[in-house]
């Protein structure tokens, strides 16, 4: 074999490196942030105004006429023009906490918020080596790879299939059903693998078929988006996932199968288990015990509204903070119009897999006095989610604010 053909099996990993230096990794990266700032040249895309930035409006508007006269078939669904415009405007964000779905995806994540969770029973969320930017600096340190994120469990639904296989917070998908991930982990392992490999000094058989064997495996690649879909989505048979964790692999087979979760379970009569969906208000009054125990663990994003009203059951009306969005803007109070304290004592029970709106929830009351925290809290993921759905029925969620105890001018940068 050439030392030219020893590089062939890592083609398409070069090509997707290539791909994510230029801001755009079409196979994973543009599901999770990661967008391109493609320049469009030439006279068809030319402002009226004749300035040399293009108006929001005057620019779509120009691409919508580019499509329709010079697409190489007819453009007849402007709804969907739009729906794309919106998830590129989404992605350019280059937020994990944004995120487009598409119809089928979207109905999904609006079930989760009523505790109603579709798929193997996990909520998942893309973590990054390096933070994404809009903008990578581009020098001789630069390493596209490191800017491809993992899919991880943040989240495990109580009584799912996930739960009894034992699948943990933390675990990192490495594949399903036989197609990895890409992820930055794995692009790294294929790229060593294949370097080691093309490095040997003695080339014989053994060398060229274990090329071989790496270039199959590159092929049995898949994206972070299906990935994403297939294990949120119901199935008949049985998927096969593997994860890793703590360095070791481990492989489960779970079943796709709805499952419904209470807002509310009871461990004793004193202490229950709380996660904030749309109806965690009105259970929450139910409750008769004077003083109570809320166990916040493995809690999942939940719902912001719903969140605000049980502040309001359990810790009275008042102001419990701040909330910040764009540089420079002026924090805005984090109040709760209504509501008086329903309990005499509260305790939270706490820990790193507490997240999302029962992080707030629980920072919120200890540092007002009004509850006792029982463990401690990661010191981030304060994020305000907020979500929004399209005519055709997709939708996104956007990050709207960073809560804080104090007044910071601007701390979402």
């Amino acid at each position: 074999m050439s030392q030219q053909s020893r590089w062939l099996p890592f083609t398409s990993l070069a090509l997707t490196a290539i791909a994510l230096g230029a801001g755009w990794l079409w196979r994973g990266v543009r599901d999770t942030g990661q967008v391109a700032e493609t320049a469009i040249s030439g006279t068809l895309l030319a402002s009226a105004s004749k300035s040399d930035e293009i108006p929001v409006r005057e620019y779509y508007d120009h691409v919508v006429e580019l499509l329709k006269k010079n697409y190489v078939e007819e453009v007849t669904d402007e709804q969907k023009l739009a729906a794309g415009g919106v998830r590129g405007m989404i992605l350019s964000l280059s937020d994990p906490l944004a995120n487009y779905m598409s119809p089928e995806q979207f109905a999904s994540y609006k079930k989760t918020r009523a505790g109603q969770f579709d798929g193997v029973g996990v909520e998942l969320d893309y973590l990054y080596k390096v933070k994404p930017t809009a903008k990578p600096k581009i020098d001789e340190n630069y390493d596209p790879y490191a800017f491809i994120p993992d899919l991880v469990v943040s989240a495990v639904v109580p009584g799912s299939s996930a739960e009894k296989n034992g699948v943990k917070i933390g675990d990192r998908i490495d594949s399903v059903d036989g197609r990895w991930l890409l992820s930055s982990s794995k692009v790294k392992d294929f790229r060593d693998k294949s370097k080691t490999i093309r490095s040997s000094v003695v080339w014989d058989d053994s060398k060229e078929s274990a090329l071989k064997d790496l270039d199959e495996q590159i092929k049995k690649g898949t994206t972070l988006s299906k990935t994403r879909e297939k294990l949120i989505a119901n199935a008949v048979k049985p998927i096969e996932v593997t994860l890793e964790r703590a360095g070791q692999k481990l492989t489960v087979k779970l079943d796709a199968k709805a499952a419904m979760v209470p807002a509310i379970k009871a461990i004793t009569p004193t202490e229950i288990q709380l996660r904030f969906f749309t109806t965690a208000d009105q259970e929450l009054q139910r409750v008769t015990a004077k003083n109570i125990i809320l166990d916040l663990r493995n809690s999942g994003q939940g719902d912001f509204d719903s969140m605000v009203k049980c502040l309001g059951i359990v810790g009275g009306a008042g102001k419990y903070g701040f909330i910040t969005n764009q540089k420079g803007a002026k924090p805005v109070e984090f109040k709760v119009d209504s509501g008086s304290p329903k309990f005499g004592s509260v305790e939270l029970v706490v820990d790193s897999t507490t997240r999302g709106m029962a992080k707030v929830f629980a920072t919120a009351l200890s540092s007002a006095g009004k509850a006792k925290l029982m463990g401690t809290l990661s010191p981030e993921g304060y994020e305000i989610l907020t979500m929004k759905e399209l005519p055709d029925g997709s939708g996104y969620t956007l990050p709207i604010g960073v809560f804080s105890l104090k007044a910071i001018q601007g701390a979402k940068s």
